[in-house]
């Protein structure tokens, strides 16, 4: 009964917010499969924000027609930071068709769509009972902006993952295989941005394409051989065996170097 969380839009404020013992009663739908429970209608009660077996006093909610499950965990999602921002700033005609979301006494406002503001962003993702959300591109240099708007999101469990696929210091130290001088930096560079792990994206590509090297492509045969089967190959299919870097593209008219023109005497 531990890991139920009450996905109740309506009720997960007043209920995760507050100090005061709360019960969930009175027609609440349970699944909770890790603990063997497939839609039975129980009590669900919660004190200072956790699951407890029973409370003393306390407000009940009446839970009828809703369904009590464990929150989901959104592992890869892009929330919050400097890259949603500027989403945010591209797609004003965005903002204005979406869905608002008004002030109440329970409520902050904000607007939904593709790029929701902070709040919205809660409010979203509980409503489709999610609790937990992992922004998973996180430049160390807007780390603190991430955790900002990450602070200003409610009611869902937050962490982020720092973006270093391509970090020049540690391809460096790779590169010169100082393997124990990489560890060091990338523990330094988590504690720094405040991170719960690292995101490697394509590593080493950038470098590649900036050193000239994007467009080449090695092709490695490896065998996976079967007993009784010497040398076949029973790789699947890929479309891109045996792929060769392109030809270089032929050099425009204009940039061909001229031929000395030929000159005849008549006389």
């Amino acid at each position: 009964m531990n890991s139920l969380r009450l996905c109740a839009f309506a009720s997960l404020r007043e209920i995760f917010w507050t100090r005061r013992p709360h019960v969930a009663d009175q027609g609440g739908k349970i699944y909770d499969p890790a603990n063997g429970v497939h839609g039975e209608v129980r009590d669900v009660c919660i004190s200072d924000g956790r699951i407890v077996a029973d409370v003393d006093g306390g407000r009940t909610i009446d839970a009828t027609g809703t369904i009590v499950f464990p929150g989901g965990v959104d592992v890869h999602t892009h929330v919050a930071g400097a890259a949603i921002n500027f989403a945010r700033a591209m797609t004003p005609e965005d903002h204005r068709k979406a869905h608002p979301f008004l002030h109440t006494p329970l409520r902050r406002a904000g607007v939904g769509g593709a790029t929701p503001t902070t709040f919205a962003t809660g409010y979203l993702y509980t409503g489709m009972g999610w609790t937990t959300v992992v922004e998973a591109a996180v430049p160390l240099l807007t780390a603190k902006h991430t955790h900002e708007e990450l602070r200003d999101t409610p009611i869902v469990d937050k962490a982020c993952l720092l973006l270093m696929g391509n970090n020049e210091i540690l391809l460096d130290l790779l590169g010169a295989g100082e393997l124990e001088r990489a560890k060091h930096v990338v523990a330094w560079m988590i504690g720094a941005a405040k991170v719960y792990g690292v995101k490697a994206v394509n590593p080493g590509r950038r470098r590649g394409l900036e050193m000239g090297q994007g467009r080449q492509v090695a092709v490695q045969p490896h065998r996976r051989l079967r007993q009784g089967d010497a040398g076949q190959d029973h790789r699947r299919p890929r479309r891109d065996r045996g792929r060769v870097a392109p030809a270089a593209p032929a050099a425009h008219p204009l940039q061909q170097p001229r031929r000395p023109r030929q000159c005849h005497d008549d006389a």
